[in-house]
């Protein structure tokens, strides 16, 4: 991990960040209970993880729904797929993927996967995270406290600030 800065706590929740190879471009990871979240190989530009960010806390409450307690991971994952609704054209349908579909936040080029993914979700001062790891990689949930998470995000975010500045 060499020219690699890190924020927080890899056995929590923390954010790797590579070194720069253009202005506001990076690798960029994350990590939860030692499993790095991200592809490490490619480049994007910070700025859509900031963005995420803020939108995800600014708006914590809209990133839970009720209908999701007691649901497995792999439940979770499948509803925000929306296979339930794909073949419909209700209006009705249709107004709720386009709901479903505001969960998603992009965080970066980065974490773009075809065959995988993640959701944040808020709850009880939690940020829950349901991964879909790629190919037939199973679908997992881990939660962490959302000051460590916020704590992490602004210290990775002052960083940047005074990084990008100079």
């Amino acid at each position: 991990m060499n020219n690699t800065q890190l924020f927080g706590d890899k056995l929590f929740f923390a954010i790797e960040l590579g070194a720069p190879t253009t202005q506001g471009k990076s690798k960029l990871g994350f990590w939860i209970e030692n499993k790095r979240l991200g592809n490490f190989t490619k480049s994007g530009e910070l700025k859509y993880s900031i963005k995420a960010f803020q939108q995800f806390i600014n708006n914590k409450d809209f990133y839970y729904l009720t209908l999701l307690d007691n649901k497995t991971p792999v439940e979770i994952f499948e509803y925000f797929l929306c296979f339930d609704l794909l073949n419909s054209r209700k209006k009705s349908d249709v107004e709720e993927v386009e709901r479903r579909l505001k969960f998603y936040l992009f965080f970066g080029d980065q974490f773009a996967n075809q065959t995988g993914g993640f959701i944040l979700l808020y709850t009880s001062g939690m940020v829950i995270f349901i991964i879909k790891r790629p190919m037939n990689g199973p679908v997992d949930r881990y939660d962490v406290p959302f000051q460590f998470f916020c704590d992490t995000f602004n210290n990775y975010i002052e960083y940047l600030s005074k990084a990008y500045v100079n």
